[in-house]
């Protein structure tokens, strides 16, 4: 539940108030927004800047909740005539010219910092929290009310005000204010708007990338959390949202780049140094990773392989290693939660690594995580090797004592299938590539079929694996044997078709891994502790290539684009 606002006593003006003469201000004709003067605020500006300053203050005093359920409602009604003057001011005092003396820069911050006051109003049926129904009802009636939201929270982010804070909040109260479930239509309207906020995304991004960088110590009075927690629900609603483009969007800015180098920084084991012994740093530091780590679940869920692959080569492995300290912290103790998040940090890396074991059979992927594996087990680094131990016994030894918790037990037996499992599928790979059938996807080639490494004469020899650039998926052994492809069987028209159902990113698996699938399950079926090399006793090719290339690789492949 999001807090009321706290004027901590200061009262606008002195003397005895009344809201009717407040209203009666906001009667008055709107100006024409060429005649106000951001530079000289006149008499009028100030007495509405007042009136509003004192209405907001007294709507959020302390009052019975019938009287509150009078206010706001008294305040509703006036809204339309409200906000025809807060627009005017904010278009010309905040987004027109910039102030230049102390007068119009103090107006300004005024003005912003009243201006989540008049969207946001205190519930009548639950002290100190708000009603997120007025909102959503503001944002429906008011079309031009959202984007002015989004202006004048870029400009404060951009400009680093005070009232940064206040504006993340009323942004954060937005969104949820208009979500699916309350407003559908609403929803995609603001969603959509927020999105081709170019340099409004790219100021989150570079916001949460600074703060993140910091290392708060518990005397250091300037450190505000909330901001940063607000910046990353931002950017978690954003990638909650179902819509294509949105995800394609959010995608082009690199997220998955910053995702990784914002878990590396939190889990850094220096930032962690000596955290755990003040709980609210380790409570904010879990908090900020629960709505990092959802939204690396929510793209790998999406994207799945050329997500996984993306994610691992930015350390997720040795993120989820370094962070095995907040672990049980987070599952003893309430101080990590976070809004909106129900799930526990072990729960998260259960689910990563249950959607990891369904794509080991993705050759980028296996290897990738392997590397990770042994990059780690071999580095000259005593605190990556550190990590890596510390990791296993801990999740290992949940089996012995309850004081971790079955989810942190979960993780360590998914951690050991994991391993297990991804040796097993690289010698089953080794198997399949010795076979054979990984050397070329040029129909042509001599060598196709034939052993790996042997050439059609049977002499043999180092035959290259060359990758084609563009689509990342289409394998040779050699540049003519590519060139042959392109001009006589025309992969051209395949790669682009490979480029435009990957979107931003591409996907890593290849014929040959949907190749290698096919047969690990048919060995699964049978029972085999190794793979038949023989397909064609089955259906009839004479090895895997005169698969790919028949009509029923295809349709098979027209079904999973």
């Amino acid at each position: 539940m999001w807090r009321a606002f706290d004027r901590q006593g200061v009262r606008p003006t002195q003397g005895k108030f009344s809201p009717s003469t407040a209203y009666a201000h906001f009667r008055r004709q709107v100006p024409a927004a060429e005649s106000i003067d951001p530079s000289h605020p006149s008499r009028d500006m100030e007495l509405i800047l007042s009136s509003l300053e004192n209405l907001t203050y007294y709507i959020n005093r302390p009052h019975p909740l019938p009287r509150i359920r009078e206010l706001v409602e008294e305040f509703t009604s006036y809204f339309p005539q409200i906000w025809s003057w807060v627009s005017v001011l904010l278009k010309r005092c905040v987004l027109g010219d910039e102030p230049t003396d102390g007068e119009a820069i103090n107006y300004q911050w005024r003005l912003i910092d009243l201006f989540p006051e008049i969207v946001i109003l205190p519930s009548y049926q639950k002290r100190n929290a708000v009603e997120i129904s007025w909102t959503s009802s503001f944002l429906e009636n008011t079309s031009d009310l959202f984007p002015l939201i989004v202006l004048v929270w870029t400009y404060t982010l951009e400009h680093a005000l005070p009232s940064l804070e206040t504006m993340f909040r009323l942004l954060d109260m937005a969104l949820v204010a208009s979500a699916k479930k309350y407003r559908p239509t609403l929803h995609s309207r603001n969603i959509a708007m927020l999105t081709r906020s170019t340099h409004s995304i790219h100021l989150v991004f570079g916001y949460i990338d600074t703060e993140i960088r910091k290392n708060p110590i518990p005397t250091d009075t300037d450190y505000q959390p909330y901001n940063l927690q607000y910046a990353l629900r931002t950017v978690s609603l954003l990638a909650k949202s179902s819509d294509n483009h949105l995800n394609i969007l959010i995608l082009s800015h690199g997220t998955i780049h910053f995702l990784s180098r914002w878990f590396r920084t939190l889990v850094s084991p220096r930032l962690l140094l000596g955290l755990t012994e003040h709980p609210p740093l380790t409570g904010e530091r879990i908090q900020f990773l629960k709505y990092i780590v959802e939204i690396v679940k929510i793209i790998i869920q999406r994207h799945r392989e050329a997500a996984m692959v993306d994610f691992l080569r930015g350390g997720l492995i040795q993120s989820i290693f370094y962070s095995i300290s907040l672990l049980s912290i987070d599952e003893s103790s309430s101080i990590g939660r976070a809004q909106g998040i129900e799930q526990t940090l072990a729960q998260m890396f259960c689910d990563i690594i249950e959607k990891l074991r369904e794509m080991l059979e993705c050759a980028k992927v296996l290897k990738l995580f392997l590397g990770s594996l042994k990059r780690t087990e071999e580095s000259e680094s005593d605190t990556r090797r550190n990590s890596m131990d510390n990791f296993m016994r801990n999740v290992y030894s949940c089996h012995s004592c309850t004081e971790q918790g079955p989810n942190i037990e979960r993780l360590g037996d998914l951690w050991k299938k994991v391993v297990q499992e991804a040796h097993e599928v690289q010698d089953l790979r080794r198997f399949f590539e010795g076979m054979g059938i990984t050397v070329c996807v040029n129909p042509g080639c001599g060598v196709n079929g034939a052993p790996f490494g042997k050439g059609p004469d049977g002499s043999i020899g180092n035959i290259r694996r060359l990758c084609c650039a563009r689509c990342r998926v289409a394998i040779y052994c050699s540049r003519e044997c590519q060139i042959e492809h392109w001009r006589r069987y025309k992969h051209g028209e395949k790669c682009v078709h490979y480029l435009k159902s990957s979107g931003y990113l591409r996907d890593p698996s290849t014929k040959i891994d949907k190749c290698f699938t096919k047969m690990v399950a048919e060995s699964h079926v049978r029972g085999d502790r190794q793979p038949q090399s023989g397909i064609h006793k089955n259906e009839g090719y004479e090895n895997w290539w005169d698969y790919l290339d028949s009509d029923e690789s295809e349709k098979t492949d027209e079904k999973e684009i």
